[in-house]
């Protein structure tokens, strides 16, 4: 349920354009037994369809950014408002499963995970798997992404199996590089330690980024399939295509310069 008062987890969620895909996304929240709060840091909107909004969900916080501020800038002024010591961020154009966000909230409470980044499992609208935790790019990931041609013409060879880690059964906790922004929660006090994300990655790769402090700063990184999360892919970033084509190659190459250069 979303309220406005004493909730046990800040769910904050960047919107762009993505109203349709927002209202399922809240209704999926709205179902859920655990008592949420939901920050929505808005990048930009329609004007109608943001009044149904807050009006369908009283208790929901909605954040103007007055620009497209980016992903990361977005993400992180919307947890300046959380009034939980636990976040969820999490994409608009997802929808949380069974009861999936007060099992979310039991986990950060466990000693094993009070430190910890944890990526919830995320699967297609079909039910398919989406591989969202990977092993840290390199040069070679660079050649093997999912968006790469390599992957696109070989989808099974091995530079592009061991990146997304394909060789791993996705139904297991396990402690993993990064795992997706997509659905990524964790304690206040651990996003704050980080430094949150870094705002120089306007959309994409921002959150690879935060996984890798974390393991700089000894901060565990844990693929936690007990929350599953549906999620369609690009909602936002379909709009603008060819843009967030050349966000997704801007940000990458900040990375590579940064940590491999």
């Amino acid at each position: 349920m979303i309220v406005n008062d004493a909730p046990s987890l800040s769910v904050v969620i960047v919107n762009y354009f993505a109203e349709e895909r927002l209202a399922r996304s809240l209704r999926s929240i709205a179902g859920q037994s655990e008592p949420v709060e939901v920050i929505v840091a808005d990048n930009g909107s329609r004007p109608e369809l943001r009044e149904s909004l807050v009006g369908s969900h009283p208790a929901l916080v909605w954040r103007p950014m007055g620009t497209n501020a980016g992903f990361g800038a977005a993400s992180n002024a919307g947890a300046r408002l959380a009034r939980s010591d636990k976040l969820l961020f999490l994409n608009p154009d997802t929808a949380v499963m069974g009861d999936g966000l007060a099992s979310l909230s039991r986990a950060l409470d466990a000693a094993e995970y009070a430190c910890a980044i944890l990526g919830c499992a995320i699967r297609d609208e079909d039910g398919s798997v989406q591989l969202s935790c990977r092993r840290f790019p390199s040069w070679k990931a660079f050649l093997a992404g999912r968006h790469s041609l390599l992957t696109r013409l070989a989808p099974s060879n091995a530079w592009s199996a061991a990146y997304l880690m394909r060789d791993f059964d996705h139904r297991a906790v396990r402690r993993v590089d990064w795992v997706s922004g997509a659905a990524m929660a964790m304690r206040r006090r651990t996003f704050e330690r980080l430094g949150g994300f870094d705002e120089t990655f306007f959309l994409y790769f921002e959150d690879v980024d935060l996984c890798r402090r974390a393991r700089d700063a000894g901060v565990p990184v844990i693929y936690y399939p007990e929350v599953v999360v549906e999620h369609a892919v690009g909602a936002s970033s379909h709009r603008v295509p060819y843009r967030a084509l050349a966000w997704r190659h801007r940000s990458m190459w900040t990375y590579y310069r940064r940590y491999h250069s």
